[in-house]
């Protein structure tokens, strides 16, 4: 292998290196600042947004949980109404239940009465009536002679007119 001669080496390759470095030079002083600054805004931007992004979705969860609580207190609420309406209903129609049975019970005892008492005012007209008939009929037979044809006539015309008046 040969060794490295500067004599060998060409001047245009020993010029494009030179050249080549101070390009890097140039590139590192000017440029690069430049495009690192850009990169790190970018950088910076992208952390401002990943921590948006997850204040955001703190954010969201917490509307989330928020959303569910408000929506677990709603339905709990109707709920409740719901239940209060259940036994206000019950309520009402147990007492419109009740209010009916005093006025059937109501109705139940004046009809009794009214069938007593109808029953004692037919009682009394029938007792009138069979006064009246054995008047009738004791009259009757005392006009007539007593033999025991005649007592049998007589009570069969009083049956007679017991079964008209009846």
């Amino acid at each position: 292998m040969p060794q490295f001669d500067l004599q060998l080496l060409s001047p245009l390759v020993f010029w494009s290196i030179v050249s080549f470095g101070i390009l890097l030079l140039v590139l590192y002083k000017f440029a690069l600042p430049p495009v690192l600054e850009v990169l790190d805004e970018r950088s910076s931007r992208i952390k401002g947004d990943l921590e948006k992004g997850e204040k955001l979705k703190s954010e969201l969860e917490n509307m989330k949980k928020d959303y569910a609580k408000k929506l677990s207190d709603a339905e709990a609420a109707a709920n409740q109404k719901l239940q209060e309406a259940i036994k206000e209903a019950k309520s009402f129609r147990d007492d419109i239940l009740q209010e009916a049975k005093q006025q059937g019970e109501e109705i139940r005892k004046k009809a009794a009465q009214d069938i007593l008492h109808e029953k004692k005012k037919v009682m009394s007209e029938i007792r009138e009536q069979v006064v009246s008939l054995s008047v009738v009929t004791a009259t009757k037979i005392l006009r007539h002679a007593l033999d025991e044809n005649a007592a049998r006539k007589i009570a069969d015309g009083v049956i007679k007119d017991l079964g008209e008046m009846v």
